[in-house]
């Protein structure tokens, strides 16, 4: 139930993302559709630790509840982000990629910067 909850709250779109009210309502109207067993269901340690970068959170849910929920399904990170994160947990690596994106849009703005006439009143 909370994977589609928490995957549009995270969205990197911002115009797809929830809002707190839309959470809120998308949560009750989530919660007003279970049954009593599945709200007393207890959730076990194994269950709450998954690994968060092998795992996703849709594997555990029953495969109609996916399907209802399918638009809000955030697809995993293609393996050239993985690349990028997995350089990026390195001190080293999280500089280099920094400088290096600090450098291009410095040239960026220098290359593409135009003088344009101040125009006075």
């Amino acid at each position: 139930l909370l994977a589609p909850l928490l995957d549009m709250m995270v969205i990197l779109d911002t115009k797809k993302r929830f809002t707190a009210s839309e959470a809120m309502e998308f949560s009750l109207a989530a919660r007003s559709e279970m049954t009593s067993e599945e709200l007393k269901r207890r959730i076990t340690y194994d269950q709450l630790v998954p690994h968060w970068q092998t795992s996703t959170r849709w594997d555990s849910l029953p495969g109609e509840l996916v399907q209802k929920w399918a638009a809000y399904y955030i697809r995993p990170p293609s393996p050239a982000q993985r690349i990028l994160r997995a350089f990026c947990r390195q001190r080293w690596g999280w500089n280099i990629i920094y400088y290096h994106r600090l450098a291009f849009r410095t040239i960026g703005d220098f290359i593409l910067w135009r003088s344009w006439p101040a125009i006075y009143l």
